[in-house]
């Protein structure tokens, strides 16, 4: 048999809420902004199947010393307000060295190697067309490659027997 067992602070601002709902519920569960004290023995949610029996705002607690009024809210003072605009401005500065720093960590896409043929070395032999598994090459006197299709797999750049193939940086 368990018990449990809400305890609030009053004052309107307290654990704590409202005076309790007869035998088996109690008030005192959770924060909440409450109206009474919030003193009650429930059925011990969490705690175990007790028994208990609910108590109105006030009224005490057996077998439990009363519980000392919660102390008084301090009044905002300047030096808080200070802090707290000291605070939001540090968080406002962190949020733009983040932004900064994930901005930095993308690095600028690296260039894209295709095949490119060398006018002055090809003589349109054809080799390059039959290697190329994208089928990006074609031929009209020279070899013409098609970057928007080539892998940069190299293949033409292997079976070309004058070395006009090579492979470049594009940006597209």
């Amino acid at each position: 048999m368990g018990m449990g067992m809400g305890m609030g602070q009053g004052g309107g601002r307290g654990l704590g809420r409202g005076a309790g709902r007869g035998l088996g519920r109690g008030a005192g569960r959770g924060m909440g902004q409450g109206g009474g004290r919030g003193m009650g023995q429930g059925a011990g949610r969490g705690m175990g199947g007790g028994m208990g029996r609910g108590r109105m705002a006030g009224e005490p607690i057996p077998d439990l010393p009363p519980q000392p009024a919660a102390p008084p809210q301090p009044e905002a003072s300047p030096e808080l307000d200070a802090l707290k605009s000291q605070a939001r401005e540090v968080e406002a500065q962190l949020a733009a060295l983040n932004d900064q720093i994930d901005r930095l960590g993308q690095a600028p896409a690296a260039p894209r190697l295709v095949a490119v043929v060398d006018d002055q070395r090809c003589l349109g032999c054809g080799r390059c067309i039959q290697a190329c598994p994208a089928g990006a090459i074609t031929l009209n006197a020279l070899a013409a490659i098609d970057a928007g299709k080539c892998t940069a797999c190299g293949q033409c750049v292997v079976v070309c027997p004058q070395g006009a193939v090579v492979l470049r940086a594009w940006r597209g």
